[in-house]
């Protein structure tokens, strides 16, 4: 695990590369400070941005690299159009107060959609059209939201307290998968069928039928298995999976179905996994993670 020069020692809670060059970080404090990084050299320095937010960002998304968007504590959704030099900050009228939007996911710079929720048993559901100036919001619902991904425009999926939900009619309705056993954190999926989750327990699961049904390929909480609170999964190709948490790297080399601890970093808890790619910007070659105390670290992907 390489290390990287961090400017700030605020936990760190998502990384993304736009290109092999151009590259954001977001995190802060719960209650009292925003952070935002940016690379424009491929991660060997990273600057930070100041913005008036004092809540912790969890996560953001580019769809160029200069047009993004994020979500922070306290209902808020950040839009940028500079490449983060300015953001524009919305309060959501949810109906509830403080409550953390976990994470976001847009397909084009019109069509988004946010999850969030607090105390594993509240959870909600927010549906932009217009590029986030306005915003439909669900009931809560009775488990927490902590991730979102979407596989096409009618697609989506959602890491969630207990089980994970699907819609296929772009966040209309949405209905649970048959899968349980942990407090699901993240997803990732590699094409329209094959899809990954990882828990806080340290369980992970698969599908390979666009999640009709998921095999469990890692236990947690399990009598002689070392429990891991896992927070992040990314897939750089249909075979190499890497998953983060805390204080490790772990990897699969044959689709998920097997996993090892790649990297024990005791020292850290990691939150957040980003692909960089090369010049191309199709064949991966590093993975990001950022967690604690403005923890930046690459992990070569042979």
């Amino acid at each position: 695990m390489h290390a990287v020069d961090s400017p700030v020692t605020s936990s760190l809670q998502h990384i993304q590369f736009v290109n092999n060059e151009v590259g954001y970080v977001c995190g802060g404090e719960t209650y009292t400070q925003s952070t935002l990084l940016k690379t424009v050299d491929g991660g060997e320095t990273w600057q930070e941005i100041n913005i008036d937010l004092p809540k912790i960002i969890y996560d953001l998304q580019f769809i160029s690299p200069d047009t993004g968007f994020a979500v922070a504590y306290d209902n808020k959704f950040l839009s940028t159009t500079d490449g983060g030099m300015n953001w524009q900050i919305k309060v959501l009228n949810t109906g509830y107060k403080w409550l953390p939007f976990r994470s976001l996911s847009f397909i084009d710079g019109e069509n988004g959609m946010i999850v969030g929720g607090k105390s594993y048993n509240q959870g909600i559901i927010a549906r932009t059209f217009d590029g986030g100036n306005t915003w439909s919001s669900s009931e809560v619902y009775r488990q927490e939201f902590r991730d979102i991904v979407r596989t096409d425009a009618q697609t989506a999926y959602i890491a969630a307290y207990g089980g994970i939900l699907k819609s296929v009619d772009a966040g209309e309705t949405w209905f649970p998968l048959m899968v349980q056993g942990d407090f699901f954190t993240a997803l990732c999926f590699t094409d329209a069928m094959t899809g990954y989750a990882v828990g806080n327990q340290g369980a992970i699961v698969q599908t390979t039928d666009g999640g009709h049904s998921w095999l469990q390929t890692r236990k947690g909480s399990e009598w002689l298995t070392p429990r891991q609170h896992f927070s992040a999964i990314v897939a750089a190709n249909d075979s190499l999976i890497y998953v983060t948490g805390e204080q490790a790297l772990w990897q699969s080399t044959n689709g998920g179905y097997t996993w090892q601890c790649v990297q024990d970093m005791p020292s850290h808890y990691f939150y957040g996994m980003a692909l960089q790619a090369f010049d191309n910007n199709t064949t991966p070659k590093n993975v990001w993670i950022v967690g604690s105390e403005g923890a930046l670290f690459w992990w070569p992907i042979e």
